[in-house]
């Protein structure tokens, strides 16, 4: 079974009030609790072979989800996708759109591509305990050469 890590490229909290802050002390609650939306890009990476997997965009609603979720999601230990499992959060994605994708210079970067290599991603939405959470962009690397 693989294990994954990521490797971050940003983040972004917006808070009630309007400010905006590119990373947010999680050991501060009282801040995470002020998000009113959360964003963050990453790339997806095996953990015992460093292989680059995916990239992805994802913006969430944490007053969709509970406070303890929330603060796991942001903590950035555990994979978004296995903190919903775990907390046993009822997931439905909804499909948004299937996307053929030209890679340009920033994304060739991330997944370790040539520019103008063609790849594929998915839009989403994620709905938890009915309630729209979560809207995702996934671009996946392909079955090529990992590099």
């Amino acid at each position: 079974m693989n294990r994954w890590m990521w490797w971050w490229h940003r983040r972004r909290n917006r808070f009630r009030d309007g400010r905006v802050a590119q990373a947010v002390d999680v050991a501060k609650p009282e801040e995470l609790d002020a998000t009113e939306a959360y964003t963050r890009e990453i790339t997806l990476v095996t953990q015992d072979t460093q292989r680059v997997v995916q990239h992805g965009i994802v913006r969430l609603d944490p007053s969709a989800l509970s406070r303890s979720v929330w603060h796991q999601i942001a903590s950035g230990e555990i994979p978004l996708g296995r903190v919903l499992i775990e907390n046993n959060v009822l997931r439905q994605v909804q499909l948004c759109r299937l996307w053929k994708v030209t890679a340009g210079q920033r994304l060739a970067e991330f997944l370790n591509l040539n520019v103008g290599d063609v790849v594929y991603g998915r839009t989403a939405l994620i709905r938890c305990d009915h309630r729209p959470a979560i809207e995702l962009l996934e671009i996946v690397r392909g079955n090529g050469p990992l590099g």
